[in-house]
C-alpha cells in the first residue's frame, strides 16, 4: 500500500512549519520571511501560534480578497492589529 503525502493546506502547511520549528535546537522565537502563498500561510502560523514568531516579513503576499477595494487593509483585516504590521 502506497503512503499518500497530507493535502497541502494552509492549516498543514502551517502545522507542518510548526513541528519543525519545534524540534530541539531551533530558538522560541523566530522571525519568519515568506514569498508569494508562502505569505498566506505565514499568516495562518502566526495566528495559530501566537508569542512564537518575533517578526513576519510578507513579500509579494497578494490579495486574500479579490474585488475593488478602497482601503489596502481590506483584504487583510490581521494587518491592521496594533503590532502586526509596522
Amino acid at each position: 500500500m502506497s503512503r499518500t503525502a497530507p493535502h497541502r493546506t494552509v492549516k498543514n502547511i502551517s502545522t507542518e512549519l510548526h513541528a519543525t520549528l519545534s524540534t530541539p535546537g531551533v530558538d522560541d522565537s523566530y522571525a519568519l520571511i515568506a514569498h508569494s502563498l508562502a505569505g498566506i500561510d505565514s499568516l495562518d502560523y502566526v495566528n495559530r501560534f501566537p508569542g512564537e514568531v518575533s517578526a513576519l516579513v510578507t513579500i509579494g503576499r497578494g490579495l486574500l480578497r479579490a474585488g475593488p477595494r478602497t482601503d489596502p487593509a481590506d483584504d487583510d483585516p490581521q494587518l491592521c492589529r496594533p503590532g502586526a504590521h509596522r
